[in-house]
C-alpha cells in the first residue's frame, strides 16, 4: 500500500468497501495499524548532531 502512496484515509473505501463511520473493530485496527506505519515512513529521518568531535 505504502509503495502505491495510499493515504490511511482512503483505506476504508478502497479496500476494505466500508465508510470510515460504520467500520468495524477489526477494520479500525487495520487502518490503525497501517497509519502508525505510514506515519513513522512519512517522517523525516534522524539527524545525528556531534557535540564533542574527535580531534
Amino acid at each position: 500500500w505504502f509503495r502505491n502512496d495510499i493515504e490511511p484515509e482512503s483505506i476504508y473505501t478502497k479496500f476494505l468497501k466500508v465508510d470510515a463511520a460504520s467500520a468495524g473493530a477489526l477494520d479500525i485496527a487495520v487502518v490503525t495499524r497501517y497509519t502508525s506505519y505510514y506515519n513513522k515512513k512519512m517522517a523525516p529521518p534522524p539527524v545525528f548532531t556531534f557535540n564533542d568531535p574527535r580531534r
